[in-house]
């Protein structure tokens, strides 16, 4: 589930690069639990509609509950 957007910008004064992250309104309420993850997953230059078009798509995803080995 897309949850919000991430860009990659630099530090006004260091010029260090760092990822800002936005979160979409309807995501607020959900609960992060140990079950769920995030990820960011990188959008192609050719599929950004603009200049300011976002990088990075953030996910929330549920983990798949792991299997006993016997």
């Amino acid at each position: 589930m897309r949850i919000g957007s991430a860009w990659v910008k630099a530090h006004e004064e260091t010029g260090k690069m760092f990822i800002s992250v936005s979160l979409d309104d309807a995501a607020l309420p959900l609960t992060i639990t140990e079950d769920k993850f995030l990820t960011l997953w990188e959008i192609p230059d050719n599929e950004q509609r603009a200049e300011n078009a976002p990088h990075y798509s953030v996910n929330l995803s549920k983990s798949k509950p792991k299997e006993d080995k016997k």
